[in-house]
């Protein structure tokens, strides 16, 4: 909801409590430990609420004062014990209880920590994917000390974002988005990169082809899922939608599905055997994890977002 945070009761959908925001940004991040909810309620703040009576427990600041999007910062993540969050070029972490500074973190080889980019986390490690350049970094949960960091661009100086990081075993991985300057008018390409969670050795590379027809040069507007037990990453390109299943053992296409309306938006997530992809006007579409079929389509009135 725009401007609030809202709990619902499990089962019902039910609203069961709202707590308005105190910035007047929107696309507000939450997270939850079971006990509390941690809520980004300013530029460089997060808040602490009590789960079931809503009561703001606390507010810590960044350790990051550079920034003036609320855009430009990656999702909150709670566990161990700590919440997780970042400002602008870094990540601040604090303890759930209380709110206190546990540790901050700055990447080593420079770039902005997401761009509306979640960080996520295998209750070890915190990886956080970064633009300009595109990087992946590996944090300590408990200590903040930076493990390793990736080239996820080969070339480090062109335009290039690297987002929605995902872990899967002993693999983490990333879209990247890169300008390519080398053909008149520019376009942007992307891809989907896996590395080894416990170094950051590079695992495989897809790169999302072009269009058969040659209509438009294609641009990674999507989202990016994974299965481990299937071992299977579903991933959707920007602009006409389209869906790839990629092995996760070596990144090979599966199967691939054509998207439901020229540049599309679509988040993906999985479930149950099947994979969700959203769209900013078509419909919710449910693809069979392993032969890429389409299992059933909901039009909603909705623009897409994460899910």
């Amino acid at each position: 909801l725009l401007g609030r945070t809202a709990g619902t009761r499990t089962g019902t959908g039910r609203v069961a409590w709202r707590i308005p925001y105190d910035s007047g940004q929107v696309a507000p991040t939450v997270a939850t430990d079971g006990v509390r909810v941690f809520a980004r309620t300013g530029l460089r703040r997060l808040s602490a609420f009590d789960l079931a009576t809503r009561r703001r427990r606390w507010n810590a600041e960044s350790g990051d004062d550079r920034g003036d999007e609320l855009f430009q910062v990656p999702n909150v993540l709670a566990a161990g014990g700590v919440a997780v969050f970042g400002a602008y070029r870094g990540l601040t972490a604090v303890d759930g209880a209380t709110g206190q500074r546990r540790w901050y973190w700055e990447p080593s080889r420079g770039g902005v920590v997401g761009q509306r980019s979640p960080i996520v986390t295998d209750g070890a490690t915190v990886y956080a994917a970064t633009r300009q350049p595109a990087m992946l970094y590996a944090v300590d949960l408990t200590t903040g000390r930076e493990r390793w960091a990736a080239a996820v661009a080969a070339d480090l100086t062109s335009a290039q974002t690297a987002s929605d990081p995902v872990v899967a075993g002993n693999a983490v991985a990333v879209t990247l988005r890169v300008e390519d300057r080398t053909v008149a008018p520019s376009v942007e390409r992307g891809s989907v990169v896996a590395f080894e969670a416990t170094n950051g050795r590079e695992r495989w590379r897809f790169a999302v082809p072009p269009l058969a027809d040659g209509r438009r040069a294609w641009n990674w507007n999507g989202g990016l899922a994974v299965d481990p037990a299937a071992g299977v990453a579903v991933a959707t390109a920007g602009d006409d939608g389209r869906v790839f299943g990629l092995a996760l053992s070596d990144g090979r296409v599966l199967w691939q599905a054509p998207g439901v309306v020229n540049y599309d938006i679509r988040p993906v997530a999985i479930t149950r055997g099947v994979a969700l992809a959203g769209s900013t006007e078509g419909p919710l579409v449910a693809y069979d994890l392993t032969t890429g079929a389409e299992r059933w389509r909901v039009v909603r009135p909705a623009y897409a977002s994460s899910m």
